[in-house]
């Protein structure tokens, strides 16, 4: 939200701040994720009474790690496509990384032999596509935004922001007069 309204007011702070957010959040879930790396074998234990499950969510917990910090990379990388209009860019990215790129790797890994026969290796190529996916995505996404030109971004968010405004300026009346000669029923 600081990011959107600093884009509505055009702040020329706005790129800086979004990416002080990015690193912020970044952090956040990296530093989060140290216990769970650093407690693998207990928080396996606490999770389940049953020694297979103790196991194997012992032997993937890294995966589950490097999942949610790709996560809130892709997540944030995304996160300005709808409110500047580019919504369907967004789809696509994530139909492209997701659909088109890990889902046929996913089904190699884990229905054939091709790569491994290992369970273990079959199960994180499960979990471990999903994080590919968000890479590829947030590499997209933060090129995008690399490449925005944050002062027309502004511009963009402002006019949208707006446009109730601008177009109840534009037909003579004001927002009030507009909801007193609204009938309901």
């Amino acid at each position: 939200m600081r990011t959107l309204n600093l884009l509505g007011k055009q702040d020329p702070g706005a790129a800086k701040a979004y990416t002080i957010f990015n690193i912020l959040a970044l952090l956040v879930v990296a530093l989060t994720n140290v216990p769970f790396m650093l407690c693998q074998e207990s928080i396996a234990t606490f999770v389940s009474n049953d020694v297979a499950v103790q196991e194997w969510l012992y032997k993937l917990l890294w995966v589950l790690v490097v999942h949610t910090i790709t996560r809130i990379l892709f997540i944030n990388s995304n996160r300005l496509f709808v409110p500047l209009g580019r919504g369907m860019l967004g789809t696509f990215v994530t139909f492209f990384s997701f659909y088109c790129i890990s889902t046929p790797l996913t089904c190699t890994a884990a229905l054939t032999n091709l790569w491994s026969s290992s369970v273990a290796f079959k199960m994180a190529a499960c979990v471990g596509t999903t994080s590919l996916a968000q890479s590829i995505g947030l590499f997209i996404g933060f090129f995008w935004l690399w490449r925005l030109d944050w002062f027309e971004a502004g511009a963009v968010i402002n006019r949208r922001a707006n446009m109730d405004r601008r177009d109840s300026c534009e037909n003579g009346q004001t927002v009030v007069q507009l909801e007193a000669t609204q009938s309901y029923g």
